[in-house]
């Protein structure tokens, strides 16, 4: 939840082009994502099964691509998600 908090306070009240010429919110935003798709890759099945509702296999797979895909990163989409 932590990161979900900073994330937010990272983000909030920034329009879309606000928050793309922001390198350290962006850069800020994206590592939260990584912590989460990381920690999402830890939590057990059964739990996972409790919450069938949450979305954890692209929760991984988007840390993935921040992390494997770094220069590639589109920030619409982070921003999209960040707004969700």
């Amino acid at each position: 939840m932590a990161c979900i908090d900073k994330i937010e306070k990272y983000s909030r009240r920034m329009s879309f082009d606000e928050f793309c010429a922001n390198d350290m919110a962006v850069d800020a935003v994206i590592r939260n994502f990584e912590v989460i798709g990381e920690a999402v890759k830890k939590i057990l099945e059964e739990v996972k099964g409790k919450y069938a509702d949450v979305e954890w296999k692209e929760a991984a797979g988007f840390r993935d691509v921040l992390i494997h895909d770094y220069f590639s990163i589109d920030k619409n989409i982070v921003r999209r998600i960040t707004c969700a």
